[in-house]
This record gives structure tokens, C-alpha cells and sequence, in this order.
């Protein structure tokens, strides 16, 4: 179990609102996951503190890599499923009382490459697990979606849940924004229509302990590039500005979401003082680690990036739920990265 998300949640898995998940079960897919990993490590050690004998299922595609990222944590109230989002059929005898739906696919190449498989991951396993849901009566439901789905609401703006927008569909790389909105929506139908306890997470790109040598976001390659000494090669300019999220912070918003959030309401999730763009987080990087950035604007084509935006996210409405941020900066967050990845490369 990682040391510092533990650390950075000790005083929130405190909470008295916590005890709600006293004796039930949650059910997390995308398990093995950054995002997805960290709740159910954060949730075992909740569990401990708070002797809430809280019970989780962990869906996940492999049960290797499941082994590898959970070794040293206490699994004795985990259980295991392997399953497929595309294909998704649960046995017949599982129930839960909680779901956090974060499997999805996020690997930029791949909404270019594969945006038939993005879009059908999303759909397909969403819609299964609404209806999974809907029949076990479950008590509280997240699905995590993106900051994507605001499409690039432009400089100076600060980004609310009702911001609306629009995003071209004839743009292959858009099948990952496209395909969350109609997540979003259909979560939002199912709290409607069948009263479901439905609510949206709305994360910008998460990072911090627990991040794997394996992941090929950008945050993992500044970190990865400062670990080897060798120059961060950009290949846009970098002009994108966003914020980003801390894992800890990833972790303490969708459980206040899960048990405090509104029925059907969508929620941002940020830590504060992270909004920056692409090179100036570079540079930082660079300057901190002693290494040089260069430029190679020929070698990002098919690579999906997207095009520039201007995404800052505004978390007042998270906020009035009684969530709290991290103090932590952009390079202290790259920094927790590095000792993920030197750990995970042992």
C-alpha cells in the first residue's frame, strides 16, 4: 500500500460521513487503474481506521497485474472479478451497495487508433452498469468522466458544471469527450427516470503515488524523462493550459460525490493552484531535475493529442459538499510520480 496516499488521506478517512459505508459493499471497476487503485487501497484503510468491516469488489481485465499493484495491502475484504467493459456480464449472486464506475480507456493513441473500441468500452460497460445497478438498488453510484467533455471553453475561463459547449463529431479523436457526455447523459436519465442515487465525477488528468512505469501520459513521461536525466522533447507547443489533479484529491472528491453528492449532479474535481500549461509545467520540471526541453512538432502526429485548450476548473460546487484540496505543488505531485515509477521499476 502506498505510504503517501495513505498519509495524504489520514485526516479524511476520519470523517464522520465515512461510517454511511459501515458493513456495506463497494464495488470499484477499472481496479487496477490509477484512480480506481487508490480507492480501493484508500477504502481498505478507511476501513481500518474506522472498523467499518467495509467489503469491495474489484473488477478488473488481469489478475497478474491486479496482484502486482495490490501487493502489500490487506486484500481480506476484497474480492476479485475479472471482466470485460465491452462484454460485461456479472454473476448472478454479486451485489453491492456502492459503485464507483471508473474503467474506461484513456490512452490518448487510442482515440485515434481505436475510437470505435473507446466509444463502445464507455457505452456498453456504462449501460451494463447502470442496469446492474438499477436492479441490485444500489445506494450511491459515481461515474468518472473528464474535463473533456467542456470541449475548450477559451482563456479566463472559469469552467462551472453548467458550462455548455459544443464538440465536433466528425472529429475521430473526439470519441473519447463524445463517448463520456453520453455516459454523462445516460447517468443522468437513469437518476431521472428510475430514481437511481446516479452522480458525475468530473476529473481533469490525475496523477501522484501509484503511477506505474507503464503509463504513457504525459506527466509520466516528464517523470520518467527526469528519473533518466534525458531532455523532455515536446511535440506541440505546449500551449495547452489545464488543471490537474492530485491523486488524493482524486480519492477523497469521489467519495464525498459518492455519499454527500446530489442525485443526477455532476461535480468537478481539481487540486488548487495546478492550473498551468503543458510547458510551463516542462519547464518546471526541467528546471527542477537539472534537464532541457526541446521541441520536435513533426513527431506528435498520430500521437491523439488533442487540440490547444483552455480548461480551468471551478470546484466551488465540490467545495460546499465540505471537500478540501491538497497543498501541494505541480512539481511536488511530478515529484511523487518519480517514486512511484523508480518503485514500480524494482
Amino acid at each position: 500500500m502506498s505510504g503517501r496516499l495513505i498519509e495524504d488521506i489520514r485526516d479524511f478517512a476520519g470523517e464522520d460521513f465515512l461510517t454511511a459505508l459501515s458493513g456495506r459493499t463497494v464495488l470499484v471497476t477499472g481496479a487496477t487503474g490509477l484512480i480506481g487503485s487508490s480507492l480501493i487501497k484508500s477504502l481498505v484503510y478507511i476501513s481500518e481506521k474506522q472498523d467499518l468491516g467495509i467489503k469491495m469488489i474489484a473488477l478488473i481485465r488481469d489478475q497478474a497485474k491486479a496482484d502486482r499493484i495490490f501487493k502489500g495491502t490487506d486484500l481480506a475484504n476484497v474480492s476479485f472479478l475479472t471482466a470485460d467493459m465491452r462484454d460485461l456480464n456479472l454473476p448472478s449472486d454479486i451485489r453491492a451497495d456502492y459503485i464507483i464506475h471508473c474503467a474506461s480507456i484513456t490512452e490518448s493513441k487510442a482515440f485515434v487508433n481505436s475510437p470505435a473500441k473507446v466509444i463502445t468500452t464507455s457505452l456498453n460497460g456504462t449501460a451494463k452498469m447502470l442496469e446492474f445497478a438499477k436492479k441490485t438498488g444500489v445506494k450511491g453510484f459515481v461515474y468518472l468522466s473528464t474535463m473533456e467533455v467542456y470541449g475548450n471553453p477559451g482563456q479566463g475561463v472559469r469552467v462551472s458544471e453548467d458550462f455548455s459547449c459544443s464538440i465536433d463529431p466528425s472529429v475521430v479523436r473526439n470519441s473519447y469527450p463524445l463517448s463520456k457526455m453520453m455516459c454523462e447523459n445516460l447517468c443522468r436519465c437513469y437518476a431521472s427516470e428510475f430514481s437511481l442515487p446516479v452522480k458525475v465525477a468530473r476529473l481533469t488528468q490525475t496523477f501522484g503515488p501509484g503511477v506505474t512505469a507503464s503509463d504513457s501520459r504525459l506527466y509520466a513521461y516528464f517523470a520518467k524523462c527526469a528519473i533518466e536525466g534525458s531532455d523532455i522533447v515536446l511535440n506541440t507547443r505546449g500551449e495547452t493550459e489545464r488543471c490537474y489533479c492530485y491523486i488524493a484529491d482524486a480519492v477523497t472528491g469521489i467519495l464525498t460525490v459518492l455519499l454527500k453528492g446530489g442525485d443526477g449532479e455532476f461535480y468537478n474535481i481539481a487540486t488548487d493552484g495546478s492550473y498551468c500549461s503543458v510547458a510551463d509545467m516542462a519547464g518546471r520540471v526541467a528546471k527542477e531535475y537539472g534537464i532541457n526541453v526541446r521541441y520536435d512538432l513533426q513527431g506528435g502526429k498520430d500521437k491523439g493529442f488533442a487540440d490547444t485548450l483552455y480548461i480551468d476548473l471551478n470546484t466551488d460546487k465540490l467545495r460546499s459538499l465540505g471537500w478540501k484540496s491538497q497543498k501541494i505543488s505541480i512539481v511536488e505531485m511530478i515529484d511523487t510520480a518519480i517514486v512511484s515509477i523508480k518503485e514500480d521499476m524494482l
